[in-house]
């Protein structure tokens, strides 16, 4: 383990994408994404030159998850130049977007061939109750009203208790809020191996529901049952699962009765059992009508727009479901190999589920999967970030031996 003085320098690399992609500020005068997404792969792709000073050969899977990804520029492209006259800087930005994370799952890969796993695990932990932590701390401020970090953290979105509480953390976004919760609640309960971290559970749990997220609220007790499973992979007890289970959605309905007045965002899930229909919730009724008009005008288009879709235009901005954001943006070529590269993802990390931060991964997609009827979890810029990385961590822990460098040596020995 590398150590500086009493700086964990192991940590501080293996939690650097997660703590980047949550503390970049995003304040009203640092809300461009060039400076968000900037930021985030000028440090991870400076962190990634450093590592390589220490040298490792390129994996053969490391390798396909390039091309996937290099595919999906090349569609987007594509896409770009059968729709319009040239390519626009909002065109390039997405052209941009897989090699952004072929940045990221290189790094990823670096420190699984690097570092230890119990050092990975180590970090990855750190950096999830470093994360939980300032959230408490930046979400108190502005449940209490105080805009302490509003210069670094916009707090538009945000609510304090005294009207309609919602918080956003550093996020600047309560969904986006929500998820990263979410994902840090994956890490605490998946790599704390010797007991149940129930207070930070709880805590999670507190922060979903003062984040308004009405969707990650309906997911948190399925998290809860899934994760458990994937803890207990080898022998589930049924039992105490469906007693979890139960317990919690007492306890989400007991929250939804007692302090409906304080949650009115998350009391609308109430609305849903009670009228029977998912458009009972305002925000998704407006997505359904959105849908349906970018569904006609996809519709309307030529072979072309089949194939690869309506581009890059203003109706097509913010979709709100990866699927038709992908569909309606990239046409069912796109659409077929972003939901490919998914589909092989989740059964590369399933086949490594012994790997701790493989059943991480398959947790992610998991969740993102369901999230993207109603987000961009798969297809936006940000959420994306972390799965890329853990799919680089699961790469370069798995192929340490099979390494291509190796192998080029070996064949140039050879010809020698």
């Amino acid at each position: 383990m590398l150590t500086k003085g009493k700086v964990n320098l192991t940590r501080w690399i293996v939690g650097l994408p997660l703590l980047i992609t949550v503390f970049v500020p995003r304040s009203a005068g640092f809300d461009n994404p060039f400076f968000i997404f900037g930021t985030i792969g000028g440090v991870i792709g400076f962190a990634f030159l450093v590592q390589c000073v220490q040298r490792a050969g390129l994996s053969r899977t490391l390798f396909v998850v390039w091309v996937w990804l290099g595919l999906i520029a090349f569609i987007t492209t594509c896409s770009q130049l059968l729709n319009t006259s040239g390519l626009y800087t909002s065109g390039l930005t997405r052209i941009l977007r897989p090699l952004f994370y072929m940045v990221v799952v290189a790094y990823g890969y670096k420190i699984g061939v690097q570092k230890k796993g119990e050092d990975i695990e180590s970090g990855l932990l750190w950096a999830a109750y470093v994360i939980i932590i300032a959230q408490v701390v930046v979400g108190f401020t502005q449940s209490v009203g105080i805009d302490v970090f509003g210069l670094l953290y916009g707090s538009e979105k945000a609510s304090p208790l005294y009207k309609l509480l919602r918080i956003t953390g550093t996020m600047g976004n309560p969904n986006l809020f929500g998820w990263i919760i979410l994902q840090v609640f994956i890490i605490i309960v998946l790599l704390n191996k010797k007991e149940y971290p129930y207070i930070p559970v709880v805590l999670c749990f507190a922060l979903i529901v003062s984040s308004g997220s009405r969707t990650m609220v309906l997911i948190f007790p399925f998290a809860l049952i899934f994760t458990q499973t994937l803890r207990q992979s080898v022998r589930v007890r049924v039992g105490q699962l469906l007693m979890l289970s139960v317990l919690v959605l007492a306890g989400v309905v007991g929250l939804l009765w007692t302090f409906a007045e304080y949650i009115p965002y998350i009391a609308q899930v109430e609305k849903i059992f009670l009228e029977g229909s998912l458009s009972a919730i305002s925000s998704l009724e407006m997505r359904f009508i959105k849908w349906a008009n970018v569904a006609e005008r996809f519709s309307q288009g030529n072979w072309a727009t089949w194939l690869f879709g309506l581009s890059d235009r203003p109706f097509t901005q913010v979709l709100d479901n990866s699927y038709l954001f992908v569909l309606f943006r990239t046409g069912v070529v796109g659409l077929s190999v972003h939901l490919s590269l998914i589909v092989y993802i989740l059964g590369y990390c399933y086949n490594r589920r012994h790997n701790d931060v493989a059943k991480i991964c398959i947790a992610y997609v998991s969740f993102a999967l369901v999230t993207g009827l109603v987000s961009e979890s798969l297809a936006g810029w940000f959420f994306p970030i972390w799965l890329m990385y853990y799919l680089g961590i699961v790469i370069g822990t798995e192929n340490t031996n099979h390494e291509w460098g190796h192998m080029a040596k070996r064949i140039f020995r050879t010809a020698s």
